[in-house]
């Protein structure tokens, strides 16, 4: 059984009163775990300034970063020169693209507040209602097919077995008011479990 340490980090919303605040707490990811996750919400108002900021703090990590982008991040609808800003900073960001890391296949989506899967609102009632729950249903078909691609191009691991950008856990330590996770997953015969 292989051991992979990933760390999950969710809600950064990163703005210029945190400038140079992140340099410890990423070499110390760079230390313990093999893959950073970034859940979204990396940026405070949808700013490349924001964007360039943390392109820079995310120097100091020595690992592969995988992100995707968060509602803050789509703000002022410069999601793709935040995304570019990333990427040239060699950030893979994920929207509806799928990546294996470690052995480990990793699907993202920036997701939609009308959920996912048994947690999804129904499509019932107003107009406004069901435009809402559509964009959801596309966000989880996104998510879907990218798990599909990790499934068809990487044969013997099951769908359930990779783990999704967009769903990450909140039950890790707290640093600078952010949700920071760091945790295993085991992969043993194509199967993965967390810890």
């Amino acid at each position: 059984m292989t051991k992979t340490t990933i760390a999950a980090l969710g809600d950064i919303h990163m703005n210029v009163n945190q400038q140079g605040k992140w340099k410890i707490a990423f070499e110390e990811i760079s230390e313990k775990a093999k893959v950073l996750l970034l859940c979204g919400d990396l940026t405070d108002t949808g700013d490349e300034e924001e964007a360039e900021l943390l392109a820079s703090e995310l120097q100091y990590v020595k690992i592969p970063v995988l992100a995707v982008l968060g509602n803050h991040d789509y703000e002022k609808g410069r999601h793709k020169q935040i995304r570019q800003i990333l990427i040239d900073n060699k950030i893979t960001v994920l929207d509806g693209e799928a990546i294996v890391v470690e052995n480990i296949g990793f699907a993202g989506v920036k997701g939609f507040g009308g959920g996912f899967d048994r947690y999804m609102l129904s499509m019932f009632g107003e107009d406004a209602m069901k435009s809402f729950v559509q964009e959801a249903v596309n966000e989880s078909l996104l998510l879907d097919r990218a798990l599909a691609r990790l499934e068809q191009e990487h044969g013997g691991y099951k769908k359930s077995s990779f783990a999704s950008l967009c769903t990450y856990r909140r039950d890790g330590f707290r640093r600078t008011g952010t949700n920071l996770s760091i945790f295993r997953l085991y992969t043993s015969n194509g199967a993965t479990t967390t810890s």
